[in-house]
């Protein structure tokens, strides 16, 4: 999942979030894909685990599965390819 945000936060240009508030408890500022992760949240294109074993985070270390692909790029081409 954070190596799926970096690539797409890269295919966009890597744009400074616009936060600095760290919506994810298992997430740390010095983390590679802070910065990545921040940006997807804010522009819809990551929303984290809303219920569940990793409720209310993000889910480092959770394995991005198809299905959380097909999203993201989908929320990705909607907010930015249209």
């Amino acid at each position: 999942r954070e190596q799926a945000m970096t690539f797409l936060w890269r295919m966009a240009g890597k744009p400074e979030p616009k936060t600095t508030k760290n919506p994810f408890p298992d997430m740390k500022s010095s983390d590679y894909f802070y910065k990545a992760v921040l940006w997807a949240n804010e522009n819809g294109i990551a929303k984290g685990y809303s219920s569940g074993e990793y409720a209310g985070k993000y889910g480092v270390g959770v394995d991005c599965l198809r299905e959380h692909m097909v999203t993201f790029l989908s929320r990705y081409y909607s907010k930015f390819m249209n």
